[in-house]
C-alpha cells in the first residue's frame, strides 16, 4: 500500500513539474516575444500610439472667438498628419504647418503633449474673412499642454485644460 501512494506520490509530482515548466515555457516566450517587438519599436523609432501616426485626422471643432466651434462635417481642409519620426503637418485651407510634436507620460486620462511649429506657409493671403480662424488654429495649436487620445479622437487642451482642438480620424 506505501508503495502505491509513493508511486502515485511520484506521479503527481512529475506530473505537476511538467505542466509548471511547460507554464514557465510559455511564459518565458512570450516576455521574449514583448521585449522583440518593443525592442523593434525602438529600433526603427515607431511610436507606441501606433493609431496616432500615419493617419489623417480632421479637425472637428477649435476654440475660437471665446467657445468652442463644431465644424461642418463637409469641411475636410484642416487636418492634421503625425509622422512616426515625431513630425507633423497641418493645414487649415489658410496655411500650412510644419513641426514636431512631443508626447510625456499619462496623468489620469491626459498626456503631456506639446507642438513646435518649425514653418509656416500661407496657401491662400486672399482670405481674409479666414484670417481670425487661421490665427485662433495657429494660437490653439502653440498653447497645447495636454492631450487626450484614442484611435478614433484626439482633443488637445490648455494648460487650464480647455478644449482647444478636437480631430477625429478619418
Amino acid at each position: 500500500m506505501k508503495n502505491k501512494l509513493y508511486a502515485v506520490f511520484i506521479l503527481f509530482t512529475l506530473y505537476f513539474s511538467t505542466l509548471s515548466c511547460m507554464e514557465l515555457a510559455s511564459l518565458k516566450e512570450e516576455t521574449q516575444k514583448s521585449r522583440q517587438k518593443e525592442y523593434s519599436r525602438k529600433a526603427y523609432g515607431i511610436s507606441a500610439d501606433e493609431h496616432l501616426t500615419e493617419r489623417v485626422w480632421v479637425l472637428a471643432a477649435c476654440y475660437f472667438e471665446g467657445s468652442l466651434q463644431v465644424l461642418n462635417a463637409n469641411m475636410t481642409e484642416s487636418r492634421l498628419k503625425f509622422s512616426a519620426d515625431d513630425t507633423f503637418k497641418a493645414a487649415n485651407g489658410i496655411s500650412s504647418y510644419n513641426g514636431t510634436w512631443k508626447k510625456g507620460l499619462k496623468k489620469d486620462v491626459f498626456h503631456h503633449f506639446s507642438f513646435y511649429i518649425t514653418e509656416r506657409k500661407t496657401e491662400d493671403p486672399s482670405n481674409t474673412v479666414g484670417k481670425p480662424f487661421d490665427e485662433a488654429f495657429l494660437h490653439n495649436f502653440m498653447n497645447t499642454k495636454f492631450a487626450e487620445i484614442d484611435r478614433t479622437e484626439l482633443k488637445f487642451y490648455s494648460k487650464d485644460k480647455i478644449l482647444l482642438l478636437r480631430f477625429i480620424r478619418l
